[in-house]
């Protein structure tokens, strides 16, 4: 089902009134969630002149966002055992967050997905977790995996066990808010006076973006100078910090009125995106290359292929590229809930029943490339890995 999408003309979350500069536009990015809903964008992101925080304008509003995340499974990592999860987040800049997590201490983790982050937390931790989230999906999966109090919905529409928490975590959530000003004010009535809020984002100098899919969509693309002016005028202090990949703050309440944090990106911002975009695309020139290669090559040889992942990126190939005429076996995902189920008109199987059978896999990721490049080569070292990106 394709969401009627809305958009509203938006300021800076932190000057409000100051006068922007655009940056680039992305006009007709499909998105698709695991369950068929669809949205069309177009998205202009600018810079405010002032502090240097980028954001689309006109903004799409938060009832399209919702509908779409609603029937989301894409984030999820059912199919990863709990040992590389747990060194996963270890080898992480999130890693910070367990000096600031005691033991019996009460957690709520805002955008929990598939309740990883939450997993972590209680195995060092021995905290009390809870979660939020607005995929049913998602939090099903949570529920099941890992035993976790999952609720449904949106802060302040949804009736929760705790009024205060002693941690209040967000990672990867900030940057899809349409007013992450107020959503963090909003916060603060939820956090214990000595609370600590865990705030993950991910840096608009390290971008996450697949093919054609500059930044991700996302409606704010912080700096760490962004952030911590964000964060300092909604009345926090930042206690902690890392920003080697992602950027990463360990918050508290200011007890006294504190100075906004100074400084600007703005001449950096205008330096670096620009240039990241156009390298950005002509990249994906060569990615396109690399596959029409792929394609000739299967044709010719008539070779057996297996695709690895089962999200929307394996599906934004199938939109822009001609897969015919060559024999897909199916689709490989490490993702439980998605075995048996069709992705592309193709059947999901798990790892190692595609791994036996496969002659060539190519992996559909760009995060998670190597990742899933090494993983198969344990489980078959005899397979031929397909890559786009490395």
């Amino acid at each position: 089902m394709q969401i009627p999408t809305s958009y509203q003309k938006k300021t800076c979350a932190i000057c409000r009134d100051s006068a922007t500069e655009e940056l680039f536009k992305v006009s007709g990015e499909y998105l698709e969630n695991e369950t068929g809903d669809s949205l069309t964008l177009d998205l202009n992101y600018v810079v405010c002149r002032d502090c240097g925080l980028v954001f689309t304008d006109p903004q799409l509003v938060d009832a399209s966002w919702l509908a779409f995340y609603r029937g989301c499974r894409n984030g999820s990592n059912q199919g990863e055992s709990e040992e590389n999860l747990l060194a996963r987040y270890n080898s992480g800049p999130i890693r910070l967050s367990r000096q600031y997590v005691e033991a019996g201490q009460s957690v709520l983790d805002i955008g929990c997905g598939g309740g990883e982050f939450l997993f972590y937390l209680r195995h060092h931790c021995q905290c009390r977790p809870y979660g939020l989230e607005v995929s049913e999906i998602l939090a099903a999966q949570a529920r099941q995996r890992f035993g976790l109090k999952v609720f449904i919905g949106v802060l302040n529409h949804v009736e929760l066990p705790l009024r205060k928490y002693d941690v209040i975590s967000l990672i990867h959530v900030l940057e899809h808010m349409q007013d992450p000003q107020r959503a963090l004010l909003e916060l603060k009535d939820f956090l214990t006076e000595d609370g600590v809020l865990i705030l993950a984002v991910p840096s608009v100098f390290k971008p996450l973006g697949g093919i054609r899919n500059i930044y991700s969509s996302h409606n704010t693309l912080f700096s760490p100078v962004t952030l911590a002016r964000l964060c300092t005028l909604a009345g926090f202090e930042i206690v902690d910090q890392d920003t080697s990949a992602d950027i990463v703050f360990i918050l508290r309440q200011a007890k006294v009125a504190t100075p906004q944090a100074a400084g600007s990106d703005y001449e950096k911002v205008k330096s670096f995106v620009p240039r990241y975009v156009k390298e950005n695309l002509a990249r994906v020139e060569l990615v396109e290359k690399r596959l029409h290669g792929y394609l000739r090559h299967w044709r010719q040889q008539q070779s057996q292929v297996y695709i690895w992942g089962g999200g929307e990126h394996t599906r934004k190939l199938f939109r822009q590229f001609d897969f015919s005429g060559v024999n897909l076996l199916g689709i490989i995902d490490s993702d439980p809930g998605c075995w048996g189920q069709k992705c592309c008109g193709l059947q999901v199987v798990a790892p190692e029943s595609g791994c036996r059978q496969a002659v060539e896999i190519l992996v559909s990721s760009n995060a998670f490339e190597q990742e899933i490049s090494a993983t198969i080569r344990k489980l078959n070292p005899a397979i031929e890995i397909r890559t786009l990106y490395h």
